[in-house]
């Protein structure tokens, strides 16, 4: 299929529809939540055009590959992971990762590590605009502070994806120490994206 459906997700739809033939492919229409397991055109319940292709199956990419390898190194299931077609979302430590191409031209891995305090910012600021974070970027939106690494598609290669590789695997690690050092040193919040134990 090329992509997972989170656990959160699907017990409430199993909730919900009780019983289900468990050995066909299903999709829900998008319009009526009703739940189609043979190649249709259109919802035979409510008649919405189902999306053009939906029930075709797709072969794993080269780049898909890789960033399973890369997400199982950082003991990690990568298909429970699947948040989609080449993206990814999962836990490691407290901090939420997500890994993802966007507009068919970077791999990003971002990670939502903490919020900002609500007094006392200016620390914060000074901290993250004068360290100097190496092939990592440190940015905010409203209050949430995201740790980031980018990297353009064509530069993946056979020579360099050892080295991507490890890049992702420390931006992970980096991430889950960043969220507790933020709230120790700053006073900042854990993100709401964040995992509490």
């Amino acid at each position: 299929m090329g992509f997972g459906i989170r656990v959160e997700t699907l017990r409430k739809l199993l909730e919900s529809v009780g019983t289900i033939d468990r050995s066909a492919f299903h999709v829900q229409c998008g319009s009526c939540d009703t739940l189609i397991s043979e190649t249709e055109e259109y919802c035979p319940s409510c008649g919405e055009k189902l999306p053009e292709d939906v029930f075709a199956e797709r072969e794993q990419s080269q780049l898909s590959v890789f960033c399973e390898r890369t997400i199982n190194e950082m003991g990690i299931n990568p298909i429970l992971a699947r948040d989609g077609y080449d993206s990814w979302k999962f836990h490691k430590g407290s901090s939420e990762i997500r890994l993802f191409v966007y507009n068919n031209t970077y791999l990003f891995a971002v990670s939502p590590v903490n919020l900002l305090p609500k007094k006392e910012v200016e620390k914060v600021l000074d901290y993250i605009l004068s360290e100097d974070f190496g092939l990592y970027k440190m940015g905010i939106e409203g209050r949430q502070i995201y740790m980031a690494y980018r990297v353009h598609l064509y530069d993946i290669t056979d020579e360099s994806e050892a080295e991507i590789g490890r890049n992702l695997v420390d931006l992970v690690f980096k991430a889950d120490e960043m969220d507790n050092m933020l709230v120790e040193r700053f006073g900042c919040e854990f993100s709401e994206y964040s995992k509490q134990d």
